[in-house]
């Protein structure tokens, strides 16, 4: 028998798992544990949904779960997918001397970012929720996927985008952003690629470089070739570092087409009045 006293989320719960069972997540303070009968044995002390219910989520039992939920400070959320995307947002904001009405939360990959949403949504108290999550190698497919999370909590996403991202004056107010660009597949570092400044006399070496490797010695997928070429450009700076010391270093430019789209997004979703001083 497995006993434990961490919570899953938030308060405190005892929990006896004597047999096989599953977890489904409820709302981000209540959840359930089902033994394989599907019969409840055990629940949250948070009284908002008493079991059983019809439920949104199955969620895995591991340390991740078991890890209690970040603190937030608003009703106002941003969850993206790693703490790269984390700290891109913080970055940008950071050069824009603008403070953030919102909390950035990360899911630690797109597939528990997907599984996320639906109990964030229903988190009482909730007044604005963005999600930014990598597009990866197909658009269409990850974005009828948010879709599909969203409509089990009663919010309809439009079935097209555009590359303003998409927001929806709901009940919270709910925004989403596909990286790069909202239309295009590709990932975080597809964005920030496209802020290197456009007369950078380094990043056509990069971009050679990376090409030059012949694809028996390549050790990254052909989906990850931006990725390599962008650490490669990073790998040249003066302070070499990760993406968000780029940004805060002011190797890259924040004005371009695409950063410009991608902060007036968050910008309209949590009503930020930004205004930019460089």
């Amino acid at each position: 028998m497995f006993r434990s006293s961490r919570p899953l989320t938030r308060g405190t719960v005892f929990v006896v798992l004597p047999k096989p069972l599953q977890i489904r997540a409820m709302t981000r303070g209540s959840w359930c544990a089902w033994s394989d009968t599907k019969e409840p044995f055990v629940r949250s002390n948070t009284p908002r949904n008493i079991c059983p219910l019809p439920l949104q989520k199955e969620l895995r039992f591991d340390s991740a779960m078991s890890a209690p939920r970040e603190s937030v400070s608003s009703g106002r959320i941003l969850l993206v997918e790693g703490a790269d995307d984390r700290w891109v947002v913080e970055r940008l904001f950071d050069r824009l001397a603008q403070p953030r009405s919102f909390d950035i939360l990360q899911a630690n990959g797109v597939e528990r970012l997907i599984d996320r949403i639906g109990t964030e949504v229903l988190a009482q108290g909730l007044e604005v929720f963005g999600v930014v999550v990598d597009s990866d190698n197909d658009i269409e497919s990850r974005w009828q996927a948010i879709r599909r999370e969203f409509e089990s909590v009663g919010i309809a996403l439009p079935a097209d985008r555009n590359n303003r991202g998409v927001i929806m004056p709901s009940s919270p107010r709910v925004g989403v952003w596909l990286m790069p660009d909202n239309v295009s597949s590709g990932q975080l570092e597809d964005f920030v690629q496209s802020m290197i400044p456009s007369d950078d006399q380094i990043w056509p070496l990069a971009d050679a470089f990376v090409d030059s490797i012949p694809l028996e010695l390549r050790e990254f997928s052909p989906n990850k070739i931006t990725r390599a070429k962008l650490y490669s450009w990073l790998a040249t700076r003066k302070e070499p570092g990760p993406m968000s010391r780029a940004i805060q270093a002011q190797y890259l430019d924040i004005h371009t087409k695409q950063a410009q789209a991608f902060l007036d997004f968050l910008t309209e979703l949590f009503d930020e009045s930004i205004e930019d001083p460089h």
